[in-house]
């Protein structure tokens, strides 16, 4: 597809300028191929013994794969500064002047990273050379959006074999039973696993605005996996994919257990039944964190134009409107109302329906046009875009004035 030029050649710097800019989402938004396909974030504090030993065994078990390692500093006071110094730079190293807890590390990882999964590892792990393959498999089964690993105690027992309601709290129902222990190591769906290695994707994760940072180093995790449930995803359970966990080896780990719990079953008791199984007894929907520094990242987009048809240009804006759904962006859809042929499969279909509204906001930080025919009336005073794709010869003149009086930037596809 050409980029066209202005019908007036008084103007033609003007177009030549305007339609040679580069288009914006090539910088904004890397393409999927170019993404690693897991990124593993390791937060700690302190315990420069325990990350060392879990990266050692880490670096061999990812040689299989396209991978990217972030580790996070969470304020260690240790040896750990000199050590991170003797570091390979291919390792990425992110750094807090205190301890902000372990939510909000995996937050500053996730924010920090480039792979289309997000592999949330303890330091206090240590992972076997054939662990990372079968976590990758199972992930991408359809409609699993949260998998949890086989994670066994130094003296080879169970310390995680998925996490259920026991006696009213989430706790784990295989601790300390043997390795080979036959109902832990059946892969099943269940509603929560633990956050020492929990693999989801970036498509996920972001949405949902990550790790819910009201809570302080604990719940957290099984938190992130039931607002996965809610909106449509599995959370499953992979024993074949195994490693050691120390557990609670970080100082004050368990710190605000009670006020952590008493979060939680404000949030989630009614949704649990009396065998302690989760329901989601309503249509998928997305449960954003309350607190998370991805939310301050967030951008607010009003889109206009067609979605839920089956011609091209509809297309194109499903396609760039998962992708800024994808990246935890709030997102309102104002779309022909007559539209209703669209793909209703996945979740990620069904929250874009869901974001689809009559009313005109008011506010937005960003606000695009993409129609046919095109509709120039700008949205208020909030920096209004419009993509105008254009491949028969000139731009009609009675385009120029609004294009160049009243569009703060004309977006087109261009080589």
């Amino acid at each position: 597809m050409r980029a066209g030029m202005i019908d007036d050649s008084s103007s033609g710097s003007w177009g030549e300028n305007l339609f040679s800019q580069r288009f914006p989402f090539e910088e904004g938004i890397e393409p999927e191929c170019d993404r690693p396909q897991v990124s593993v974030i390791i937060p700690f504090h302190n315990g420069y013994s325990l990350t060392r030993k879990c990266l050692s065994t880490l670096l061999p078990a990812l040689s299989s794969v396209s991978a990217e390692i972030l580790l996070v500093d969470n304020g260690s006071e240790d040896e750990t500064a000199a050590w991170l110094k003797s570091l390979p730079t291919a390792i990425r190293i992110l750094r807090n002047e205190e301890n902000l807890g372990f939510a909000c590390a995996c937050n500053q990882g996730a924010l920090a990273s480039r792979g289309r999964y997000l592999l949330f590892l303890n330091n206090d792990t240590e992972v076997s050379p054939e662990w990372i393959a079968p976590l990758l498999k199972a992930i991408e089964q359809p409609g699993i959006g949260v998998v949890g690993c086989k994670l066994l105690y130094p003296d080879g027992t169970i310390q995680h074999a998925g996490v259920e309601m026991i006696r009213g709290v989430p706790d784990h129902p295989f601790r300390h039973a043997p390795a080979d222990f036959p109902d832990a190591n059946r892969p099943r769906d269940m509603d929560m696993v633990t956050g020492a290695c929990l693999l989801i994707p970036r498509k996920l994760f972001f949405p949902l605005l990550g790790f819910d940072e009201a809570f302080l180093n604990g719940v957290e995790d099984v938190d992130l996996c039931l607002r996965a449930r809610m909106a449509g995803y599995r959370v499953f359970y992979e024993p074949r994919a195994c490693a050691l966990h120390r557990e609670g080896q970080t100082p004050g780990r368990f710190r605000h257990a009670r006020r952590n719990l008493n979060l939680f079953f404000r949030r989630w008791r009614d949704r649990f039944d009396a065998r302690g199984v989760f329901r989601v007894d309503e249509p998928p929907r997305l449960m954003p964190a309350s607190q998370s520094r991805l939310r301050a990242s967030r951008l607010r987009i009003v889109w206009e134009g067609s979605q839920f048809a089956v011609h091209s240009l509809a297309k194109v804006n499903r396609e760039l409107c998962r992708r800024i759904l994808e990246e935890g962006h709030a997102l309102t859809v104002l779309a022909p109302e007559h539209e209703n042929e669209f793909p209703d499969d996945a979740p990620e279909w069904r929250w874009l329906a869901a974001r689809q509204r009559k009313e005109v906001p008011q506010e937005a930080d960003l606000w695009v046009s993409h129609q046919w025919p095109p509709r120039f009336q700008a949205p208020g005073a909030m920096p209004w875009v419009v993509i105008q794709p254009w491949e028969y010869g000139s731009l009609p003149r009675q385009w120029l004035a609004p294009l160049s009086d009243r569009v703060a930037e004309a977006w087109v596809p261009t080589r």
